[in-house]
């Protein structure tokens, strides 16, 4: 039988949380390490109470009737809280951790001047390493913060963003920041901006073509006209991965491919998997013209209606396959698209076939092919990744071609 003092003691252990519940809004804690707890609260809460924050929902999930309702049992817990809220809502507080042999510690929510010293040093240390004066680049980052000549034109905008977030972390990050490896820490943000402030130069010279970059500010139909188009043809054969697909969308644009042709699940640009499709082939799908077939056949059916001049080349590891090299592509001449729905087709021209990035090329359609070709293999993979495989193939297209010497090419 309980006593009438341990009666009471919940009693008023109740009044005191729903108190705390009703009138602190916002109010946070962090509950860190406990003692080892009695076996007889059992899974109420976990023999190590990891840091984690209390908000006032998870304060009641924690039961803390279950857990101060045994005296042996209280865990050595610390309420860090900020100064935030009011006096009188202070006041509950105070009286609460009291009443519960908690102790108030408060917040920290920026690092030390020791601290984000000894971050400074340790990441000019590293900026020094990679080759970037420390000192320009801190001024720079000083003329961002006070002055309103904006960003620096020599690091950019991201290299000095990505110092600041190192030397000066958010709240949400001060724990983090204090807990790594400084040093480490530093490395990594230190070859981080010598990257951001590569790109940024190189996106600011006037003499390096960033044309990725700018596509998607160009009219399209103004896009399509500057592009110089050769007789070939890509078909994706069942092709799993939107990311491969998006690759070769750019490898297509890039070499002057006519079409790209989908078929079965490969993701296409108007179907599934259509917004990874395009984030990995930087809109490269929207200037090159495709179509999707339910079937490889369909499509094979396809071109040998609208194309029969044009051959099929297979890219596939088999007995009969030959060195891409050692083929010699029909088919030759460079014609500019200006209107789509006029666009005349040569006679002669190329259909190179990717497969699956597992099974390869359906067993059931290189048999239709005109001819099976393979990359020499000389370590122990047996295959290239198919993203890998197109422009190989494509550009040994256009060197026998002879239009890779064009002095119309952008290569």
């Amino acid at each position: 039988m309980m006593s009438s003092l341990s009666i009471f003691r919940i009693i008023l252990m109740k009044m005191l949380i729903l108190n705390l519940v009703r009138h602190i809004a916002g109010f946070t804690c962090s509950a860190i390490k406990s003692s080892s707890r009695n076996s007889e609260l059992g899974s109420t809460v976990p023999k190590q109470l990891k840091t984690h924050t209390i908000t006032r929902a998870s304060l009641q999930m924690l039961r803390f009737r279950d857990i101060y309702s045994h005296e042996s049992s209280r865990p050595n817990l610390k309420l860090f809280s900020t100064d935030t809220h009011q006096g009188g809502e202070k006041a509950d507080v105070e009286n609460f951790e009291k009443s519960v042999g908690l102790e108030s510690v408060e917040l920290n929510e920026t690092l030390s001047e020791s601290e984000r010293l000894y971050r400074t040093e340790a990441l000019h240390q590293q900026l020094n390493i990679v080759g970037i004066d420390a000192e320009s680049l801190a001024v720079a980052v000083n003329k961002s913060m006070t002055t309103l000549e904006g960003n620096d034109p020599y690091f950019g905008k991201s290299a000095i963003k990505a110092y600041k977030t190192f030397v000066y972390p958010r709240p949400s990050k001060i724990d983090a920041a204090r807990n790594q490896d400084a040093e480490v820490a530093a490395s990594r943000t230190a070859r981080q901006i010598d990257f951001l402030a590569k790109r940024h130069r190189s996106h600011e010279a006037e003499w390096v073509r960033h044309t990725d970059t700018d596509v998607g500010m160009v009219e399209l139909a103004n896009a399509n006209e500057q592009r110089k188009l050769f007789p070939m043809i890509v078909l994706l054969d069942n092709v799993r991965s939107a990311f491969n697909v998006g690759s070769i969308f750019r490898t297509a644009d890039a070499s002057g491919c006519s079409m790209v042709i989908t078929t079965g699940i490969t993701p296409s640009p108007n179907g599934s998997g259509r917004e990874k499709l395009s984030k990995s082939a930087l809109f490269a799908d929207k200037v090159v013209e495709t179509k999707h077939f339910i079937t490889t056949k369909d499509a094979v059916d396809y071109i040998k209606e609208e194309h029969p001049g044009f051959s099929l080349i297979g890219m596939e590891t088999t007995d009969l396959s030959r060195c891409y090299t050692s083929i010699t592509y029909p088919g030759r001449g460079l014609y500019t698209e200006k209107n789509r729905g006029e666009l005349q087709w040569p006679d002669a021209g190329v259909v190179v076939v990717l497969g699956n990035e597992v099974h390869g090329v359906d067993t059931e359609i290189l048999p239709l092919l005109d001819h099976i070709a393979e990359i020499p293999m000389f370590g122990k993979k047996n295959s290239l990744n198919i993203a890998a495989c197109a422009p190989v193939v494509l550009y040994e297209i256009l060197r026998q071609w002879g239009d890779l010497d064009s002095d119309e090419s952008q290569i």
